[in-house]
């Protein structure tokens, strides 16, 4: 019962965040900041939601390969991980179910 709280208040997370970026990507001007430029802007709109740790290097990476600071539909997991996420980081397609794992590159980044 516990675990599937859990996967419900992670599921509304998500919902929130993809929301709350489609939003401020309708606004004029866009997002404001490093998170409405280029391909992250263009991943969050396509529905594409990020998964990260704190401390996770290679989750660092991935924002610097899409070249923002934060990520205008990303989950920053705690301690306790993300349900249903094994490795970081992660990207989940909440209109498609497509599901990549690891450091995706600039190249990568482009073909989602």
């Amino acid at each position: 019962m516990a675990a599937a709280a859990a996967l419900l208040v992670a599921l509304l997370v998500v919902a929130l965040l993809v929301v709350a970026a489609a939003a401020a990507l309708r606004r004029p001007g866009g997002s404001g900041g490093d998170a409405g430029a280029g391909p992250a802007a263009r991943l969050a709109a396509a529905g594409w939601v990020l998964y990260t740790l704190p401390g996770c290097g290679y989750c660092a990476r991935q924002l610097e390969a899409l070249g923002v600071e934060t990520y205008p539909a990303q989950v920053v997991c705690g301690r306790g991980r993300c349900a249903g996420v094994g490795a970081y980081p992660t990207w989940k397609n909440t209109r498609t179910g497509e599901v990549r794992t690891g450091l995706q590159t600039a190249q990568q980044l482009g073909q989602m």
